[in-house]
């Protein structure tokens, strides 16, 4: 199997800083009771949760491979995944082909890797494209639906991408959520005002996270 790794970030002197998902996944608490309530389910199903969330994470980092290729021309290795993964992967692939055909987005870049030093955060988004001249930030979702948590991602990578790029301007931000049962999509549009509805909620994440941190 080939779960993505998990990227280390530092700033400008060395210095590990944390993700923008781990902020955001330690501060949040609307969330738990989600997830106990879906592990009961799973378990009351017969089925072990770990194992379902570690396969949806496969699936998850082989569909985003197979985007990323196609967008970058390159050939893609699926032998170290299950026949599983791949077909499930590959419907997720379909999904984004059919996205890809009806927006016709130019590409400007993919796994974009970003450090804040004001914010002392790191994060990576799926890419940029430009539509009728306007910068967009989007980002690829494999989950059964789309959270408001993905919002304040977007909103936070929205920040630091202008604080790294201060002569760039994002305009929008795009969730593309690939379903992995019937091979359709969802695109959601993130509005400014909505991605900077997500950097506040991310600030007030980011507080909470660094004063539990100082006890």
């Amino acid at each position: 199997m080939k779960t993505k790794a998990h990227t280390r970030y530092t700033d400008s002197t060395g210095k590990r800083v944390s993700s923008v998902t781990t902020v955001i996944g330690e501060s949040l608490g609307w969330n738990k009771n989600m997830l106990i309530a879906w592990a009961r389910r799973e378990g009351m199903a017969g089925r072990d949760p770990h194992k379902v969330r570690d396969e949806a994470a496969e699936i998850g980092t082989l569909a985003h491979t197979l985007c990323e290729n196609k967008i970058l021309a390159k050939d893609s290795d699926m032998s170290d995944y299950t026949p599983n993964q791949q077909k499930t992967a590959l419907i997720c692939f379909t999904a984004f082909c059919k996205w890809e055909k009806e927006i016709k987005p130019e590409y400007l870049a993919t796994e974009v890797k970003l450090v804040s030093e004001k914010l002392k955060v790191g994060g990576t988004f799926d890419g940029l494209y430009r539509l009728d001249g306007n910068l967009i930030l989007y980002d690829l979702k494999s989950s059964k639906g789309v959270y408001d948590e993905m919002i304040i991602q977007l909103g936070a990578y929205t920040y630091m991408y202008e604080e790294m790029q201060p002569k760039a301007k994002i305009e929008s931000a795009v969730i593309l959520r690939l379903d992995k049962e019937n091979g359709g999509f969802e695109h959601h549009d993130l509005s400014r005002s909505k991605l900077n509805w997500g950097f506040k909620a991310f600030k007030l994440c980011l507080d909470l996270y660094n004063l539990k941190r100082s006890k």
